[in-house]
């Protein structure tokens, strides 16, 4: 089965020195590998990415990003798909963006910080409608990132 997750995490020291941009080509090569694609996006303040593929591998990718003391995650979400959204992407990474891109960041950022701020009440009650928009900007960054791309 595959699955998407995206998560949004506040930077506590990475890249301050380019520490991540001499990291990317090795994650570039462990997510070919391992056949997961996806992205990862930084404004230097946050971390928002996002990683598709086998459940099992995601689940033990997951299970390493949590211990990275480098960040503190905020907000995690996942969901079952069928097909992958950036099958070409062993890890884009965006910090240059274009305007249209950073805002769609910036709003997918802002809806996970909120779903970070409610209580698990309140969360547990809004989960799902916020989550679909969630979903639905994945899809956005899709369309803009690759106008060619068909609409899922």
């Amino acid at each position: 089965m595959m699955k998407s997750l995206l998560y949004l995490s506040r930077n506590l020291s990475f890249n301050r020195d380019g520490e991540l941009e001499r990291l990317i080509p090795q994650i570039q090569k462990r997510n070919a590998r391992l056949s997961v694609s996806g992205y990862l996006y930084t404004d230097q303040d946050y971390f928002l990415q996002y990683l598709e593929g086998d459940e099992a591998v995601l689940d033990r990718l997951w299970f390493k990003i949590c211990q990275d003391d480098r960040h503190e995650i905020m907000y995690m979400t996942t969901t079952d798909i069928d097909e992958l959204r950036f099958p070409d992407w062993s890890m884009k990474f965006f910090c240059n963006s274009t305007q249209v891109e950073v805002l769609l960041y910036k709003y997918l950022i802002e809806q996970m910080q909120f779903m970070a701020s409610k209580s698990l009440k309140s969360r547990v009650l809004s989960f799902f409608g916020q989550d679909l928009n969630i979903w639905k900007m994945v899809d956005h960054i899709r369309l803009v990132t690759n106008p060619f791309a068909q609409h899922a």
